[in-house]
């Protein structure tokens, strides 16, 4: 088997060298060159890390716990649009704890009335693990104190409300939106609607409404009467058919990319094209709906960054810092 002072020779670097690039700690200390040559030696001996022995040197063990709650999870009373695309902040957590030499521990948060905390208590802190990321969890206040009381490193992944607490790692979605609706303007587009499940004002919707009403009233173009409220399908569907109605506007924004795909069926259903007669844009960045104009919040990146900021603060000791990514514009077919 073979051992660091193997792969140092092969590579014509010092042992500490090895360990640092193996360990994942090159970041600064190592040459580019150096980190591939490390890895290449390593690779054509099949060298291979003894994780428990560093842990148990370390006094860590090398897990995260991430309590999840809305991925996959409909909008409380309303199920026709929710949205699946927090799974890819989830690969982007699972790739950067596999890059550090971490392992992850899944524990999903199924109802939001968790009575019991004993057992949840029992599998976030040491021996069990090191760090804790939330995610979707600004509501539960309960499991956040917990979390608190035990003392221990954690990161909350921003689901774009303002009232979650630090550190977290958050994504800035306003001026994506407002470069989406001054894309419309620029276009001719004068009346551009805004459509979600609820009034996005009172709603957790405030910070993606907040650019489409910024822009508008930039513009000078805003109007209460371009705000529709769409519960379910089927509201969608009544609004999309009344004429009367699409008459109001020429281009719509959607809460999410799952809304505007529904705006666009009933759209094509009824006559209407998309973008020729109605232009539609969304919100999320969803895999499932890659031809729809929209806002990528960049969940993956969220996802991984949050674990890098995480581990790296449980390796230096230190208080995780804050992290807002910016979200992009991405404009497709359907604008």
């Amino acid at each position: 088997m073979a051992t660091l002072k193997d792969v140092s020779e092969a590579a014509g670097v010092s042992m500490q060298a090895v360990s640092l690039v193996l360990n994942g700690k090159a970041e600064g200390q190592i040459s580019k060159m150096n980190c591939e040559k490390i890895l290449a030696a390593a690779e054509k001996l099949d060298f291979r890390l003894n994780h428990n022995a560093r842990r148990m040197r370390n006094k860590c063990t090398e897990n995260l716990s991430v309590l999840i709650d809305d991925i996959g999870q409909p909008y409380g009373d309303y199920p026709d649009f929710r949205s699946d695309v927090n799974m890819e902040s989830l690969y982007g957590i699972l790739d950067c704890a596999a890059q550090y030499g971490y392992d992850i521990k899944l524990l999903p948060m199924n109802t939001r009335n968790l009575e019991d905390l004993s057992l949840l208590d029992k599998r976030i802190g040491p021996p069990y693990s090191d760090g804790v990321i939330f995610h979707g969890l600004y509501y539960r206040k309960n499991v956040f104190e917990l979390i608190k009381k035990r003392k221990m490193p954690y990161v909350l992944l921003s689901t774009l409300d303002e009232r979650q607490p630090s550190p977290k790692t958050e994504i800035d979605p306003v001026p994506a939106m407002r470069a989406a609706v001054a894309r419309l303007i620029e276009q001719g587009h004068r009346k551009i609607a805004w459509c979600s499940h609820r009034d996005p004002r009172t709603s957790f919707l405030p910070l993606r409404f907040r650019g489409y009403e910024e822009e508008m009233k930039a513009a000078g173009l805003y109007d209460e009467e371009l705000i529709m409220i769409a519960e379910d399908e089927l509201a969608v569907r009544r609004l999309a058919a009344d004429r009367v109605v699409r008459d109001r506007f020429t281009a719509v924004v959607c809460m999410n990319d799952e809304m505007a795909y529904r705006w666009i069926l009933e759209c094509r259903y009824n006559g209407v094209r998309v973008p020729e007669d109605i232009a539609v844009i969304g919100f999320d960045g969803s895999y499932k709906y890659n031809f729809i104009s929209t806002i990528d919040l960049r969940f993956y990146e969220c996802g991984y960054r949050a674990a890098e900021e995480l581990i790296k603060s449980i390796q230096g000791g230190r208080t995780p810092k804050n992290i807002t990514i910016k979200s992009k514009f991405q404009e497709r077919k359907t604008n």
